[in-house]
């Protein structure tokens, strides 16, 4: 009996460190994005306010998400036509791809989840202020 109860234990306390694992899949909260390249956009994709915002030095743009989509490698988040962010599903790492004017624009980086924190104004000011 303390073997069954035992190992109950050890399975309810696992599922629910996997159940706290960020997911971008889930579409919940934050999730800031920071490119390997200092003078690429950076990117916070805001699953509360349903938008994904890219900032560079000088201004943000904010565009709807279209879609999310789960693969088994990764999920894909399309925020205009010909546009994508492509990461693993913990945000390790992440490929964004722009298609514009007939020409492919292509970064790389990693995102973090930030929760319900910080707001899209504050993201703005912190992060720029971090990368100046």
């Amino acid at each position: 009996m303390r073997l069954i109860i035992l190992s109950l234990t050890i399975f309810i306390a696992a599922t629910s460190i996997a159940a706290a694992k960020p997911s971008l899949a889930a579409q919940e909260g934050r999730w800031v994005c920071l490119p390997d390249d200092q003078t690429a956009p950076q990117v916070l994709v805001d699953f509360e306010e349903n938008i994904y915002r890219r900032c560079d030095q000088n201004t943000c743009t904010r565009y709807d998400i279209l879609s999310v989509r789960r693969y088994p490698e990764a999920t894909e988040v399309s925020f205009a036509p010909g546009a994508i962010l492509r990461a693993d599903d913990d945000g390790t790492r992440y490929t964004e791809i722009l298609n514009r004017g007939g020409s492919t624009i292509t970064s790389t980086g990693s995102c973090s989840f930030r929760g319900n924190e910080p707001e899209p104004d504050a993201f703005e000011k912190e992060e720029m202020r971090q990368r100046s």
